[in-house]
């Protein structure tokens, strides 16, 4: 894996990092720690925007041109 980039919410952060089949790898950060057992694969940048998107109170502009620049 590959760190890609840190999305921040108002109550968490998401690490996402790039899998080597062209995937994504998600984990959710609360308070500067790493929540355990709280991780998500992803096989398609969609299912990774659904998900980010999904989550409470998105940032939405930075998630949706995030998701445009990945090839």
């Amino acid at each position: 894996m590959i760190f890609f980039r840190w999305v921040e919410y108002p109550q968490m952060h998401v690490c996402i990092h790039r899998t080597t089949d062209n995937g994504f790898f998600c984990s959710k950060y609360v308070g500067g720690k790493k929540v355990m057992g709280v991780t998500r694969q992803f096989k398609t940048k969609e299912e990774l925007k659904d998900f980010l998107l999904g989550l409470p109170n998105p940032p939405i502009d930075f998630i949706r041109e995030m998701i445009a620049g990945i090839e």
